[in-house]
């Protein structure tokens, strides 16, 4: 009998979660007023004007003109619905910010003569990506010299670095690719141009399916190459591991260097699968804490992400803070 009271108070628990929860989705939250949308506004972007808005109890809508640069963006917050296997579960607020595109869309707009001189001067074409951090991607004819890449990365960054007030645009990309022609005279079979195409970026460092040929990154109007972009992505990689991470230094090494067999790795994307333990990789070294580590430009051997003995060294220390954290 007790085991079944038991039972009976665990359901009655779990369906007044339940319904606890529901009501807890139902009730949290509401369409923020237009007074609200200008303070969030204001406070994430800075001094702004109403233009118009448009309130009811399902949406606020207000379109405001930025006072710094004099383009408009939309704020909104409605509610949507949470459904799960056909069930409603009530609603959530959710608030849309169009300030940022709307920037980017101002400065493309502004600096269109000069973007489209450099595009005529140098042979390539420009298209405005509507991305949260990419803001141009320059196409290079493939009957251009690729020297021309940099002069145009650099010329439209920089055309674009004017515009970037109050530091705003901190961030943004412009890169150049190769065009469609250059890349299918380089590969063997055409339906690897999508797969390629996707890749660009980590697709190996001088390697004949790099369309990808370089960025820059607002403020620093500087062309950063394909080995340059790669050094500055395994940084990134390490930081994600343990942000305390610096970075050391590269070096070209074998898997038998490092005490690895071929089956502890598994190829880069656009590289051919290592045969032995002559097989080459970069090596970066960081380090954490006083202790030194790297990650290999390969992948593990299950695809899960690039090769480093990170966890390794420290997987000691890392079980000896889990067992202290334990009587904390």
């Amino acid at each position: 009998m007790t085991g079944k009271k038991a039972i009976c108070k665990k359901k009655i628990v779990y369906v007044l979660f339940i319904l606890s929860v529901t009501l807890m989705l139902t009730g949290c939250g509401h369409v923020k007023s237009v007074k609200q949308l200008v303070k969030m506004a204001k406070r994430a972007h800075g001094a702004c004007e109403v233009v118009s808005k448009e309130e009811s109890e399902e949406c606020t809508r207000v379109i405001l003109r930025d006072k710094l640069q004099g383009f408009e963006y939309t704020m909104t917050s409605s509610m949507y619905d949470i459904v799960i296997d056909g069930s409603s579960f009530g609603s959530l607020p959710d608030t849309y910010d169009s300030f940022k595109i709307s920037l980017q869309q101002y400065v493309v707009n502004s600096t269109k003569p000069e973007l489209d001189r450099i595009c005529e001067q140098y042979g390539a074409t420009y298209e405005y990506m509507n991305a949260d951090d990419v803001i141009l991607k320059f196409t290079l004819d493939h009957k251009k010299s690729d020297s021309n890449a940099a002069l145009i990365v650099e010329e439209a960054s920089a055309a674009l670095q004017e515009y970037n007030e109050k530091h705003r645009m901190d961030g943004m990309e412009v890169y150049v690719e190769h065009d469609e022609d250059w890349l299918a005279d380089r590969l063997e079979h055409e339906d690897m141009i999508n797969g390629f195409e996707h890749d660009y970026v980590l697709s190996s460092s001088g390697s004949a399916v790099a369309r990808h040929m370089g960025s820059a990154v607002l403020p620093d109007c500087v062309f950063r190459n394909l080995e340059a972009e790669r050094d500055a992505y395994f940084l990134e990689m390490a930081l994600m591991t343990d942000r305390r991470s610096q970075f050391v230094r590269k070096e070209k090494k074998t898997l038998k260097d490092l005490g690895l067999i071929v089956e502890d790795v598994g190829a880069e994307y656009g590289r051919p699968e290592p045969k032995d333990g002559n097989y080459e990789v970069t090596v970066y070294y960081f380090t954490a804490a006083g202790q030194e580590y790297y990650i290999l430009d390969v992948q593990n051997s299950d695809g899960s992400g690039w090769y480093t003995n990170y966890v390794d060294e420290y997987a000691e220390n890392k079980e000896r803070m889990l067992n202290i954290l334990k009587y904390l």
